[in-house]
């Protein structure tokens, strides 16, 4: 595997770069990579872990989204109802009841 600098000439293939977490293809003989990082060229053979890494993270993000907003709408009730508590138990006069008087 061999680094290439973004603006570079390159051969056709996939580059990876890892600190951004992007994916480039490059089609054609004598094509560049766009952006300002870093690329690994990945091997023909990884064209499938890519495609299956793919399909993967849109099946969690799909998965996991609903998820996401059920959580969020979980917090918010909760918000209210505990903010609706402290006021009613400021407005019913809590901590001011002394046992025995």
């Amino acid at each position: 595997m061999r680094w290439y600098s973004a603006g570079a000439p390159v051969p056709p293939g996939i580059y990876l770069a890892p600190r951004e977490l992007e994916l480039r293809r490059v089609m054609g003989v004598g094509g560049r990579l766009e952006g300002g990082a870093r690329y690994l060229r990945l091997p023909p053979s990884t064209l499938p872990l890519v495609l299956v890494a793919g399909a993967v993270a849109g099946l969690v993000y799909v998965l996991l989204f609903p998820l996401y907003g059920l959580v969020l709408l979980v917090r918010i009730v909760a918000a209210v109802f505990e903010s609706g508590a402290r006021a009613l138990a400021r407005r019913l006069g809590a901590g001011r009841h002394r046992p025995g008087h």
